[in-house]
């Protein structure tokens, strides 16, 4: 009896024991770095982890950024300064996320957020980091997603890369830029980083995105942060000219061209161009007859002082040039193969300075004006709209006609009168139909007695000009009666052209009429 007691008593021992270990909670699972003695160490950056804070403890010495509760820990130690941000946004549960140096219960707040717990810095090399992760206002833990990247430099307006002298080039990373609220748009503000330069004097500015890795844009803007004015913007490619003025700052912002794409290496490139030396009258370029000049005027400017005589409208990239004749005569100023439209103006001193004298318009291949020997002439150039290009231009002789009248012609029993003379061209002219094809008008007047002048003439069109005299012959019929035996007088007028203009002599001679034979 006193066994089967015993062994009841052991049964009901063994089973109350196996009762209690069934009530006893199980071990909470706390993350590794739940304290702030055990952080997780982050060796380099870009960084990301991703663990549950669900069953992370807070520490009676742990910090508070809006609350310490399931906190956890993470270390870093740069070895350069420069810029970081921490982002645990991204986790499924609000966060907060304090960064703090110093030593255990002797910490340093660094930064502060929440909603979103996310926080840039400017970091000391050789300066530990502790970020602290807790659930914001005494919330649950969660999933968290952690982020450390270290931001370029000049990530933000307020902290640009400060371009000292011209000319610039940088090379950086802008995988991990990031963009502000107010940054402005020029076509993507995304991975933005900003460079700033403040000539000293005016000039011209370049600056190109060539060499990077990725699709770029480029803004370029003065003014103040969130009331900034555009001056340039450019993609595809990502390259900007403009007038820059001495004293102003100009702000480059470049970003990931369109629709967020990502950033990359950055080549960054600024230079000052050089304006033409004959961007103004007073460094004009001296042609030479028949001999071509090509430039390149789309650096040029445009002075107050250029003159608009021959402009409808403002000039645009004007440049000059000059001639000093040796011997009077006609000039032609060609145009013809520039790729812009532009306007030709002649300009001469008469006494009170250059005036204007002649102009040449687009519609025209070049220009005519007659040329005084010893005299300088000078030509601008300009642009019908704003940009410039390839300017081609020659100075040559302009055509030459020479009409000579012989003395002596001849007149019919019936009145006819035939009157002769040479014509020639220099250059020489072929003969053409039409406008341009040279001609020759004579007129033939006899006075009678002192109320009566017969008067006849006679057109010659489309005849050859060549460059030795050839003969031309007119026979003309009187309008007002017959032509007689005797003193005579011939006016010829001519007109030979070329591309750029034409000359129009005029020749007066006495002639004797004799019978025919």
């Amino acid at each position: 009896m006193r066994r089967l007691w015993i062994r009841r008593l052991v049964v009901v021992s063994v089973a109350g024991l196996l009762l209690a270990l069934l009530n006893v909670p199980p071990a909470l699972a706390q993350p590794a770095n739940d304290d702030f003695g055990t952080p997780t160490v982050i060796s380099a950056l870009p960084f990301t982890d991703s663990i549950s804070t669900a069953d992370a403890t807070a520490a009676a010495d742990d910090p508070s950024c809006t609350s310490n509760e399931h906190s956890v820990w993470y270390s870093f130690t740069p070895t350069q300064d420069g810029i970081i941000r921490a982002d645990a946004s991204s986790s499924d549960y609000n966060p907060s996320l304090g960064v703090y140096t110093g030593s255990r219960g002797a910490l340093s707040e660094a930064a502060c957020a929440s909603f979103p717990a996310q926080v840039t810095f400017n970091a000391s090399a050789n300066t530990t980091y502790f970020f602290m992760v807790a659930s914001a206002f005494g919330g649950p833990g969660g999933t968290l997603v952690f982020d450390v990247r270290a931001l370029p430099a000049n990530d933000d307006f307020d902290t640009p890369t400060v371009i000292s002298a011209l000319p610039f080039t940088d090379s950086i990373s802008t995988a991990d830029a990031t963009t502000a609220g107010d940054d402005p748009f020029c076509n993507g503000n995304e991975h933005t980083v900003w460079y700033s330069f403040t000539p000293t004097q005016d000039g011209i500015i370049r600056a190109d995105t060539v060499g990077s890795d990725y699709a770029t844009s480029l803004g370029v803007y003065t003014g103040s942060r969130g009331a900034l004015s555009q001056v340039a913007c450019a993609s595809f490619p990502a390259q900007v000219t403009f007038n820059a003025s001495a004293n102003t700052t100009y702000f480059f912002m470049v970003a990931s061209a369109c629709c967020g794409g990502p950033g990359g290496t950055l080549v960054f490139n600024a230079v000052e161009l050089e304006r033409p030396a004959n961007d103004e009258l007073s460094g004009a370029t001296p042609l030479t007859l028949n001999t071509p000049v090509t430039q390149d005027t789309t650096l040029a400017s445009t002075a107050p002082s250029d003159p608009t005589t021959c402009i409808f409208g403002e000039p645009h990239n004007t440049v000059w040039f000059s001639f000093t004749p040796t011997v009077s005569q006609a000039l032609n100023l060609d145009r013809s193969g520039s790729n812009y439209d532009g306007v030709l103006s002649v300009l001469t001193d008469l006494g009170s300075g250059p005036q204007v004298i002649a102009c040449g318009f687009r519609f025209a291949a070049g220009m005519r004006f007659d040329a005084t020997a010893g005299r300088t002439y000078f030509f601008m150039d300009s642009g019908l709209s704003e940009g410039g290009g390839q300017l081609r231009l020659t100075l040559s002789p302009g055509i030459v006609m020479t009409v000579t009248i012989d003395q002596q012609g001849t007149v019919s029993r019936q009145g006819t009168a035939t009157v002769s003379g040479t014509l020639a061209c220099d250059p020489a002219v072929s003969a053409p139909t039409g406008a341009g094809a040279p001609r020759l008008r004579v007129v033939l007047r006899q006075r009678i007695s002192k109320t009566l002048v017969i008067e006849g003439s006679k057109d010659l069109p489309d005849i050859l000009c060549p460059t030795t005299p050839d003969s031309w012959s007119a026979t003309i019929i009187g309008d007002n009666g017959p032509f007689r035996k005797g003193r005579a007088e011939v006016i010829a007028t001519g007109s030979g052209c070329d591309q750029a203009g034409c000359d129009r002599p005029e020749v007066r001679q006495a002639v004797r009429l004799e019978w025919e034979k």
